[in-house]
């Protein structure tokens, strides 16, 4: 069987400092729109945002791994601080602890065969599983309306693009003040050798503080017709979960460091259910990649706005069966 899988978890911005008791964001009134803001595009030039609001536009390359796939006939219990994900009603699609690597190109409709990828029990399902590594791949360059600096402001032009994290974990709820950002942006006149994903690693869903799990993140409908439009998601919770599948509560959560996050785990409403029957032959997954990657800049500094990042945009994916 094949299966096509590209997803990416909510990206938080989080240059901030703070504190606090973990915490479960409901995001149910939040448009998509509002979570993922496109970013504005005048004759194929972006304006870079300007701090704290970012944007986010179409990466060349997403890449992430995937631990575990199911679907499921009634929605998993969400994972707790004393237990995991119920799974019960939930059939396997693919489970490999080693993890499968799977990158998503900018405007690549190939599928993606997944080694060992099992076909579901017959039966009709509204639910759908993954369990992703918290480290994230993006590879992107833009071109801007104007000059400006890569995430320190030491080199400069209207093009800037994604270079290799430093040695050390750069995670995304972490704590950098202007002129001291991780080096993971360049600037200049055109792209150059450089040019490479980001690893980004979540030990949170939000910048100012810890937290484990975010609900009803709203979900994209601009995907393309699929199955008769039975595979766009409309809901999605999410979890940063530790090694045996329970929240990660870290007794001293703190910026910088793991706190002892070891997956993330989604947990996905279809609008409508997906029936599995003997005539299928694949289940597919289908990513929209059209704003995933999120622009972040800094205050004006030697002059210029610094680009600070290009990190992971919002989870927005579709799922179908066929014939």
């Amino acid at each position: 069987m094949a299966a096509t899988l590209a997803a990416v978890m909510v990206a938080m911005v989080c240059e901030v400092e703070g504190v606090a008791p973990p915490t479960t964001v409901d995001m149910s009134n939040t448009p998509f729109s509002a979570l993922a803001v496109a970013c504005t595009v005048s004759a194929g030039r972006v304006t870079a945002p300007a701090y704290t609001t970012n944007c986010n536009v179409a990466p060349d390359l997403q890449s992430v791994t995937l631990y575990k796939l199911a679907l499921c006939t009634a929605k998993p219990s969400p994972p707790s601080t004393v237990a995991a994900a119920g799974l019960s009603s939930c059939q396997l699609i693919h489970d490999d602890p080693r993890g499968q690597v799977v990158a998503i190109a900018n405007g690549s409709r190939s599928p993606v065969t997944l080694p060992g990828a099992t076909k579901p029990a017959n039966a009709t399902y509204g639910y759908l599983y993954v369990e992703l590594s918290p480290t994230q791949l993006i590879q992107t360059r833009v071109t801007f309306g104007s000059v400006v600096g890569d995430a320190n402001s030491t080199t400069h032009g209207s093009v800037c693009w994604s270079i290799a994290s430093p040695g050390t974990t750069l995670y995304n709820w972490s704590d950098h003040s202007q002129g001291a950002m991780p080096p993971i942006t360049r600037c200049g006149s055109a792209v150059d050798d450089a040019y490479a994903p980001t690893s980004i690693t979540y030990n949170s869903f939000n910048g100012g503080v810890f937290v484990n799990a975010l609900t009803n993140l709203p979900i994209s409908n601009g995907m393309p017709a699929v199955n008769a439009g039975a595979g766009v998601l409309n809901a999605l919770d999410a979890y940063l979960v530790a090694e045996a599948g329970t929240l990660a509560r870290p007794e001293t959560p703190a910026l910088n460091q793991a706190n002892g996050v070891s997956r993330l785990v989604g947990i996905l409403t279809l609008p409508q259910a997906l029936t599995v029957s003997d005539a299928t032959t694949n289940v597919m997954l289908y990513y929209n990649n059209s704003l995933g990657t999120q622009i972040a800049t800094q205050t004006v500094y030697n002059g210029y706005v610094p680009v600070s990042r290009f990190g992971p945009g919002p989870f927005d994916i579709t799922v179908a069966a066929s014939p």
